[in-house]
């Protein structure tokens, strides 16, 4: 992952001790900006080659939103 401005890819999870997690949540980002990803998997045949690059934007959660009301429907 790197920091948002697109900075050096730098590893923020090892799973090597913990086969049972399928998943990771990154934290501490900051609304707007475009995080790039890339994952690397390793098993008995050694380190894979790295992901394609995958880039996503971190957004606030929306707020204020007024509830929906039933127009029509057919």
């Amino acid at each position: 992952m790197d920091d948002g401005k697109h900075s050096d890819l730098v590893p923020v999870y090892k799973g090597e001790s913990r086969p049972d997690v399928l998943q990771f949540t990154a934290t501490n980002l900051h609304a707007g900006l475009p995080y790039r990803f890339s994952i690397k998997a390793k098993n008995e045949n050694g380190l894979s080659e790295a992901s394609e690059i995958s880039e996503f934007f971190s957004c606030r959660l929306p707020r204020n939103l007024e509830t929906p009301v039933y127009v029509s429907s057919s």
